[in-house]
């Protein structure tokens, strides 16, 4: 999947809102962790990716941050059992 580029942040933030955001407050700059791609909202794909940046120690972190991807995920169906890796996400989100 490629990187979305700014225009393709402030179309997210144009159709979705700030909730589109893991860090609303940033949004649409870098390290606002889209979990959108400007088609659809959740995107299992951009939330995995958010959360793999989020992870990083070298990244820049918000207050909430962590909680809404979780938040996200839930809705999205990645914390499901039959999902593949959901253990990693339910040990993730507590």
């Amino acid at each position: 999947m490629a990187k979305l580029t700014y225009s393709d942040r402030e179309k997210i933030l144009k159709k979705f809102g700030k909730q589109a955001f893991a860090c609303p407050d940033r949004a649409p700059d870098p390290g606002s962790y889209p979990l959108a791609t400007p088609t659809s909202f959740p995107s299992p794909k951009q939330i995995v990716s958010a959360r793999g940046y989020y992870r990083n120690p070298r990244t820049r972190k918000c207050s909430g941050g962590k909680t809404r991807i979780c938040r996200v995920a839930k809705k999205a169906g990645l914390m499901k059992k039959d999902y593949p890796g959901s253990s990693e996400w339910i040990k993730w989100c507590k």
